[in-house]
């Protein structure tokens, strides 16, 4: 990696699959029409702590992906608690570390769920972020 993000000097981002265990929080998150994802997503991921560049890359591959129901329960999954389930080993420390999945589930209807309290993020140095959905 170089010190302007690149891996290889070619790629912005690194992509995975991964079969991981069912051990998510589901009691907070929001209830979100089909239609409003993109600005919800926006301004959820914004609140967090990631770029631009880094918001656009996550609607461009998950909205059109997330066209099979009218309404979505979507609950998201911080840093400690996703450290808790899947172990993140880099070679050189970060200085800071972002890491938000969103479990997400089809739902018949707008679901009015407990909301969470976004964390703090401060990006400092070199750091390292992480987003990823979990689709039920």
């Amino acid at each position: 990696m170089t010190p302007n993000g690149r891996i290889d000097n070619i790629y912005d981002f690194l992509f995975y699959e991964a079969s991981v265990s069912d051990l998510w929080q589901v009691e907070q998150g929001w209830g979100v029409s089909r239609e409003d994802l993109s600005g919800f997503f926006l301004e959820n991921l914004s609140a967090y702590g990631f770029n631009n560049r880094e918001i656009d890359d996550f609607l461009e591959y998950w909205i059109p992906l997330l066209n099979g129901s009218p309404y979505y329960a979507i609950y998201p999954q911080y840093t400690s608690h996703i450290a808790d389930v899947i172990t993140l080993t880099i070679s050189k420390t970060p200085d800071s570390v972002l890491r938000l999945f969103y479990v997400i589930k089809e739902v018949s209807e707008v679901k009015t769920l407990s909301e969470p309290v976004i964390p703090e993020f401060d990006r400092i140095g070199f750091a390292v972020t992480e987003w990823g959905v979990i689709y039920q």
